[in-house]
């Protein structure tokens, strides 16, 4: 009603809700608040209040970035609900090129959805319940386990730990078992071609290639079995370093 209470965005409060927020405007910018998060208090159609919000980065994420960059990651797009200013400082700060600001769930989801369409392999990382479409909608959604539980069951993936050097060390895992297959696959072909050479040159008798093939086959089974080391972060930092079968 007129005298209803609404608190909100810039988006819910001056878009959908045509709240006129010249003047809240202009104090935040007087106050040299213009870099954070606002929330606007509106009563009536009038603008009672402002709060206005810091919401400092995480101090491992410029570090992060940098290293899913060496580890071959080639686009870091933020998508944040944020306005344009924090959005632009945070951008700045994490050195992305590449952001979205004020993004509903909708606008998270399509922009996936057209990088996918791109041709590129998304892994999208959200905690929030804005995040979780999104998630739903990348080849792989990554949330951590402290983060809103409709997020949690969205991702394909849980970090256990908090902080996002995880992310950087399921990417070194990823990589270490595709290498490993990899690696096991041209073994294979090598091998069995190599029997199959001899075999049809009648250097081999078929018992005898059979068995070479099996032994062969049990050989690489055996090999995949060892441990493995995630790759180790540029900075020397090895924390998430851990023996893995």
């Amino acid at each position: 009603g007129a005298g209803g209470v609404r608190l909100g965005s810039r988006q819910f409060s001056g878009e959908d809700e045509g709240v006129d927020l010249a003047a809240a405007d202009a104090a935040i910018e007087a106050r040299g608040l213009a870099g954070l998060s606002t929330l606007y208090l509106a009563i009536g159609d009038a603008v009672a209040g402002v709060l206005a919000i810091e919401d400092p980065l995480l101090p491992e994420a410029p570090r992060v970035l940098r290293e899913l960059t060496d580890r071959g990651v080639a686009r870091l797009v933020m998508l944040t609900g944020d306005a344009a200013a924090p959005a632009a400082i945070a951008a700045r700060e994490l050195g992305i090129a590449d952001y979205h600001a004020q993004a509903l769930p909708e606008d998270k989801t399509r922009i996936v959805r057209e990088l996918r369409a791109a041709g590129h392999v998304v892994a999208m990382v959200g905690d929030g319940i804005n995040d979780s479409p999104a998630l739903s909608a990348a080849n792989v959604g990554i949330a951590p386990r402290h983060g809103a539980d409709i997020a949690q069951a969205a991702a394909d993936i849980l970090l256990a730990e908090g902080s996002l050097q995880s992310v950087v060390a399921l990417r070194d895992i990823a990589a270490g078992l595709m290498g490993r297959l990899h690696a096991n696959f041209r073994a294979i072909c090598l091998i069995n071609s190599v029997i199959l050479g001899l075999g049809l040159m009648g250097r081999l008798a078929p018992g005898v290639s059979a068995l070479a093939h099996n032994l062969a086959t049990v050989g690489i089974a055996l090999a995949s079995l060892r441990p493995y080391l995630p790759q180790q972060s540029p900075n020397g930092d090895d924390s998430h370093d851990r023996q893995l079968h």
